[in-house]
């Protein structure tokens, strides 16, 4: 189950990857007008998730070495990782969110 979910987050990893990348050309270029920008505003978190994701799992399967499912492992990556996040997406708000 989790070689399934990797590849997936896989894909969208560099599918959002390739697309921030090109938007990024278009918008150091003036092409596409409002539209790259929006794009690079509105993609971050997601691609910033499918990051995690893969590097998690990418990260657990090169460390998991047998047939049963490791919760201690899977808790020593994922709880760093969910702190990333969530600080990541603190600080990307932090300036629209009255407080």
């Amino acid at each position: 189950m989790f070689s399934f979910f990797h590849s997936l987050f896989a894909v969208f990893f560099y599918v959002l990857g390739s697309s921030f990348f090109i938007a990024y050309a278009f918008f150091q270029n003036n092409r596409g007008g409002v539209l790259p920008l929006w794009w690079m505003t509105t993609a971050d978190l997601p691609l910033m998730l499918c990051t995690l994701i893969y590097g998690g799992l990418s990260l657990y399967r090169s460390l998991h070495s047998g047939l049963k499912t490791s919760y201690v492992l899977i808790f020593t990556i994922a709880i760093p990782l969910i702190t990333l996040a969530i600080l990541t997406i603190i600080l990307n708000f932090w300036g629209t969110v009255p407080l």
